[in-house]
């Protein structure tokens, strides 16, 4: 019997004797959050960064999909032999119609982080932060008219993003409070080291965007960090040299 296992560092662990003994592979240094499998050896893995990776030969060799956006996703499940959705953090919903090659992203209503997915064989549910809980029917997801009805949730949370994400050298930092308050956000480097505060003041509930340009910064991994009311948010941002 064959089994997966996929964790941190892009790694992927397999068993081919029910899990007496594993054999163990990385394939990308990014986290994978989630692994699935329809029923004829097609497999996706998802992760850190929008990472996405897709076998057609039941497990044997893995290929790199380019990502069709940058949050974390968590979950990841097949609906059939071609049809596969994964969900993540703020919200993000993305489908595939032909098992994972092409992907598009699916409005979910919610910025709340989506942290897995199951079917009752008629819809799709995910379940997420702060109570969320997404439902959908497999047809409207089918026909890429899949609008998720929230059916329970909590909207009044921060959100934090940034696009483009990877970018070069400049990018936009959107984030959104459900009241007023002080707002802190800053950049960090890799090391901790922080670059720059962007907001530092009393805001009013809204929606908001700053500007944040990295032309006099080495490339690689920042993060952004804002804190409100108690809450601290984090978004990971790669600038690319």
């Amino acid at each position: 019997m064959t089994g997966f296992a996929v964790g941190g560092n892009g790694s992927i662990a397999f068993t081919y004797d029910g899990g007496l003994n594993w054999s163990l592979k990385n394939l990308t240094p990014y986290d994978f959050h989630s692994i699935n499998f329809n029923g004829s050896g097609t497999g996706i893995i998802t992760g850190e960064n929008g990472v996405i990776y897709r076998t057609s030969d039941g497990g044997k060799s893995w290929l790199f999909i380019s990502p069709v956006q940058y949050n974390n996703l968590n979950s990841v499940l097949f609906t059939d032999e071609l049809n596969v959705i994964s969900a993540g953090d703020n919200g993000v919903v993305i489908h595939s119609s032909d098992a994972g090659l092409n992907w598009q992203i699916i409005y979910s209503g919610t910025n709340n982080n989506l942290l897995s997915l199951n079917s009752d064989g008629k819809g799709i549910y995910s379940f997420g932060e702060n109570g969320s809980i997404l439902y959908s029917v497999i047809d409207k997801i089918r026909n890429a008219a899949g609008i998720y009805k929230n059916i329970i949730g909590i909207n009044n949370t921060t959100t934090l993003t940034s696009y483009p994400n990877p970018f070069n050298p400049v990018t936009r930092i959107s984030f959104s409070i459900p009241g007023s308050g002080f707002v802190n956000i800053k950049i960090y480097d890799i090391t901790g080291k922080e670059v720059i505060t962007l907001i530092h003041e009393i805001r009013e509930a809204g929606n908001y965007q700053v500007g944040f340009n990295g032309s006099k910064l080495a490339g690689g991994i920042y993060v952004c960090r804002m804190e409100f009311d108690n809450t601290v948010r984090i978004n990971r941002m790669i600038l690319l040299k």
